[in-house]
């Protein structure tokens, strides 16, 4: 990769953790039609396995 390609994604990525405001890694974002619905800052696997199973419980609900 070339310094300017670096240079690139490294602003990519300060524009990605601006606008979700991501301050530590990892963080998990869980998003639904383009906006922040919940967060998840740190490696805490059980959160994680928790609000994955909400979310996607959530998301199989079908309205007609």
């Amino acid at each position: 990769m070339t310094l300017e390609g670096i240079m690139h994604y490294l602003g990519f990525v300060q524009d990605v953790t601006s606008e979700w405001d991501i301050r530590a890694m990892p963080t998990f974002l869980f998003i639904k039609d383009g906006k922040q619905v919940d967060k998840i800052v740190g490696a805490n696997r059980e959160e994680l396995d928790k609000k994955v199973q909400h979310y996607a419980s959530a998301s199989a609900v079908v309205t007609a």
